[in-house]
């Protein structure tokens, strides 16, 4: 039974305070007013023991109109009962209610609960740290287990289901679904035999290096003149894996040609060499060939004449077996010009261009030259005077297709044995020769016209002259070969004009008694 006691209130006055309805219209001349059609009261505050509450209701027509009514203090139903710390005189259990004082815990409120079972049950507390699993939940289906009740004196027991575990997946026999590829590895599938829709994967067998998966052929290298192109396909799983083969054949015009000269052979001192502009693809394939004229003796001196359009050249350094280029070029970016004449620039006993010097107290020999060869193609036009003035120790020279063979040019080349004058050559100055004691052989090229006076004097030792035309007898010097013999007389002895071209030997005497005879 319940005692009621109201202390510190007013009047406590049960009132319904209606609330007039109200129905704000909008203040337009184009709306019509209606008749509200009321929903039901919900109740937006409920009253208690010591405040009233509030309910609302809305217009169904236009949820903008609402209406409120106050609910009064509910002495009966309004209380908060403090059940936890009531004086239980039957103490409640999991299925039974218990009996008690119980205070209301509501400020202001001294209303006190005494009903019999006024308490309510406690209800079990399951152990479900504890429970045992009967059946265990899937991905698709609850599972069950049992619970005990952990209240001291109760011994209940119950069976509760345990919800669908998504993750409760049971896989069958793993299946490749993606084979290994160059770049990944396999993928497997595991389907759920509770749920087929259900899969997993995981990875599958190790990359394998060689499962490419290639893409067309392209050409990635075109053909050259001197290898087939080459063509590229790349792996769709990863593009820096590729694979090339032999493409297009070779296309012998398909050079790629280099902008500079390549040397092909090199010039030295007495051969020609050849520069060329060569495929980059390959060296042997060349064009625009042009040659590297040889070098001549290192040592040489060249100096430029003629308005720098050809060179003059002396011994400079230069020793032993003398090799006098055709053309010469003072670096490998200047053009090649010719060499035209061997000379000193001063042409005289004291200064020459190979021989020796002259001077107040004597002669000194040039004993450094052996030899003097030109290389093909010489472009030597004029022995100056003096040129090999006391080149005491000359062996032997080959004249090329000179023109002009200066005054005591081989004057005291006292051990050169043969000389041959080209045909280019048109007179024989003045002692050219003088003092060739071991000249034996001498041949005159048809071209010479005049052998002055004394031009092999003191050739002792010569004893054979060819003559290769006839000679105007008023150009041959009755001294040209002065003290030999009757070989002047010889050569006209059938033609007084002109005189008969041969070889004359001298076929007895010596010195001014040797007697020349006409080989046939």
């Amino acid at each position: 039974m319940k005692t009621k006691k109201v202390l510190g209130y007013g009047l406590i006055a049960v009132m319904i305070a209606l609330a007039f309805t109200v129905c704000d219209e909008p203040e337009t001349t184009t709306t019509t007013a209606h008749v509200h059609q009321w929903g039901e009261w919900t109740v937006t505050t409920p009253a208690t023991c010591i405040a009233t509450g509030s309910r609302t209701r809305t217009c169904e027509l236009d949820a903008t109109h609402t209406e409120t009514e106050t609910l009064p203090i509910d002495l009966v139903n309004g209380h908060d009962w403090d059940f936890v710390n009531a004086v239980k005189t039957v103490v409640p259990t999991c299925t039974t209610k218990g009996s008690g004082t119980a205070n209301c815990k509501r400020e202001g409120c001294e209303e006190t609960n005494t009903e019999t079972d006024n308490i309510p049950e406690l209800g079990h507390d399951w152990d479900y740290d504890n429970a045992e699993v009967i059946t265990p939940p899937t991905c698709t289906t609850a599972g069950s287990e049992t619970v005990e009740c952990k209240r001291i004196g109760c011994n209940e027991t119950d069976t509760q289901p345990i919800a669908i575990d998504s993750e409760a997946h049971n896989y069958g026999n793993w299946i490749q679904t993606t084979a290994p590829t160059c770049s990944a590895k396999g993928i497997d599938t595991g389907t759920c035999t509770y749920n087929n829709l259900h899969t997993d994967t995981r990875e599958g067998a190790d990359i394998v290096a060689t499962a490419h998966n290639y893409g067309n052929w392209i050409q990635t290298t075109a053909p050259t003149c001197s290898a087939k192109g080459i063509d590229t396909r790349t792996c769709t799983y990863n593009n820096a894996h590729k694979d090339t083969r032999e493409g297009a054949d070779i296309v012998a015009t398909a050079h790629d040609w280099n902008t500079t000269y390549t040397t092909i052979t090199v010039a030295t001192e007495t051969t020609n060499g050849i520069e060329a502009i060569t495929c980059e693809h390959n060296a042997s394939h060349t064009k625009d060939h042009r040659t590297l004229y040889a070098t001549g003796t290192s040592g040489l001196s060249f100096v430029l004449i003629n308005n720098n359009t050809e060179y003059r050249v002396s011994r400079g350094t230069a020793t032993g077996a003398i090799v006098i280029p055709a053309y010469y070029r003072s670096n490998a970016n200047s053009a090649y010009l010719p060499v035209t004449t061997i000379s000193d620039g001063t042409d005289s006993e004291r200064y020459n261009a190979f021989g020796g010097t002259y001077n107040s107290s004597g002669t000194t020999p040039n004993t450094t030259i052996t030899s003097v060869t030109f290389t093909e193609g010489s472009r030597l036009t004029t022995i100056s005077d003096y040129a090999f003035y006391y080149c005491q120790n000359l062996t032997s020279i080959t004249i090329p297709a000179v023109t002009s063979i200066g005054y005591c040019a081989f004057y005291q080349c006292t051990i050169l044995t043969t000389i041959t004058i080209p045909e280019g050559v048109t007179s024989i100055d003045q002692q050219t020769f003088q003092g060739c004691y071991s000249l034996t052989s001498v041949t005159i090229g048809a071209g010479v016209t005049s052998i002055s006076s004394y031009a092999f004097i003191y050739c002792t030792s010569l004893t054979s002259v060819t003559f290769e035309g006839t000679i105007p007898s008023s150009g041959f010097n009755n001294n040209a070969f002065p003290d030999m013999g009757d070989l002047r007389t010889k050569f006209y002895q059938g033609n007084s004009a002109n005189g008969t071209p041969g070889t004359y030997i001298v076929t007895s005497g010596t010195g001014n008694n040797r007697v020349w005879t006409k080989q046939p």
